[in-house]
């Protein structure tokens, strides 16, 4: 009786097959998680800067679209020339603006809004000047508009 040798691997070969394919299954999975985990902040940083170019959007809009801006507390409220009302609440996560029967929420860490007005020496041209801060990305940021006065509209106030 012959015994035929079968080419086979060792069990020593067979371990060392095993380690190695877990050790690189290891190190994809951990690459999957990292660069999964940088996409989420990514997203998170995207949505931060939408909202902020919305708000900006908005803003200036409503700026040019009204006849006066007021703010009173954390509220800020445009008049347009159609004889609408443009509504903008300021909370500590999130603002909110109302026109209509349109809101939209913008998730905005704000800081604080001034409404100014601004007087030139040289030009008798007066301005609005409304002064946002928000914190965003871990930074403190400051967003100014600015809306022309005429003179008319010095009168009627």
């Amino acid at each position: 009786m012959f015994k035929k040798k079968v080419p086979a691997f060792t069990m020593t070969e067979i371990l060392i097959g095993l380690i190695v394919t877990s050790i690189i299954i290891s190190i994809i999975f951990l690459l999957f998680q990292i660069s999964g985990d940088r996409l989420v902040d990514v997203r998170v940083q995207n949505e931060e800067t939408v909202d902020m170019n919305r708000f900006s959007y908005t803003i200036n809009k409503s700026i040019f679209e009204s006849k006066s801006m007021n703010i009173k507390n954390d509220k800020l409220s445009f008049s347009t020339y159609n004889n609408t009302d443009i509504i903008y609440h300021f909370q500590q996560d999130y603002v909110i603006r109302n026109e209509k029967k349109f809101s939209d929420t913008l998730f905005l860490k704000y800081k604080q809004i001034i409404c100014d007005t601004i007087v030139s020496d040289i030009n008798p041209i007066s301005y609005q000047c409304l002064k946002c801060t928000f914190y965003t990305g871990g930074m403190t940021k400051c967003f100014s508009y600015y809306k022309k006065i005429y003179p008319a509209d010095l009168l009627n106030q």
